[in-house]
């Protein structure tokens, strides 16, 4: 005998409850899945959490700022190595510089000296007592100045020519004008004590001593200026080449 007080179903609602039945059955079977599948292993829950992550931004950040802060300290090595070079370089070219300077400046000047004892104003006859004295002394100290610097010019003037040729870069035509310069200033010293043991004992007037030698001491003036040129050039050359390798 069917049961009087049982509820009435519509047949929508009966449809709507089968659905409700087969939903719950359904999320019953997931969750006996995922209470059977083994758990993360703890490293990867640690990962995978917030603090994890974060840890492994601040490590991995801490290894690229290291890196970079190495290939940094490296490059300023690089130019400081470079920048010592260059240093090194230009105070090697200002003492080559000051050394044909000091060379060919003593050179030509004891030369200049040793024509003025040619002078009537260095003649020792016009004087008497100690002014004589004092005149035969400074004779005697100009030439010895003169073949002091003579035996210098000798000697350094190769030196220097060394020196040049190591430090023309490849620049042409630099070792040949120090060596046409150099001849030009040796023919002007010859000039010079030609002129003096011809007139040991002829003195001239103050003009004709300046204007003895004056052909071969302009060419030397002008072989020196050549030859600084050329060598301006290539080491201004050199130097900007440094620069903008580094």
């Amino acid at each position: 005998m069917a049961d009087d007080d049982a509820p009435k179903w519509s047949v929508e609602e009966e449809r709507l409850l089968r659905h409700e039945t087969f939903v719950a059955e359904v999320l019953e079977k997931r969750r006996a899945r995922d209470s059977e599948r083994r758990p993360n292993p703890v490293w990867q829950r640690f990962l995978e959490s917030a603090g994890g992550a974060a840890l492994v931004t601040v490590i991995f950040g801490s290894i690229a700022a290291g890196l970079i802060n190495s290939l940094v300290q490296e490059k300023l090595r690089e130019r400081e190595l470079a920048l010592a070079s260059y240093e090194a370089e230009l105070k090697q070219q200002q003492d080559i510089a000051t050394r044909i300077v000091d060379l060919v400046g003593t050179s030509i000047g004891a030369a200049e000296d040793l024509i003025i004892l040619t002078s009537q104003e260095f003649d020792p006859s016009r004087f008497s007592g100690d002014e004589r004295k004092k005149m035969i002394d400074q004779r005697t100290i100009i030439r010895h100045t003169y073949n002091s610097t003579d035996t210098q010019w000798r000697v350094d003037q190769e030196k220097l020519a060394v020196l040049i040729g190591l430090h023309s870069y490849g620049q042409s035509g630099i070792t040949e004008a120090w060596g046409e310069a150099q001849q030009a200033v040796t023919a002007y010293k010859d000039c010079a004590e030609d002129w003096y043991n011809g007139h040991d004992q002829k003195f001239v007037t103050s003009e004709e001593a300046r204007s003895a030698c004056g052909k071969q001491k302009s060419a030397s003036r002008m072989q020196l200026q050549r030859f600084i040129e050329l060598m301006q050039n290539a080491w201004a050359k050199a130097s900007s080449v440094s620069r903008v390798s580094e």
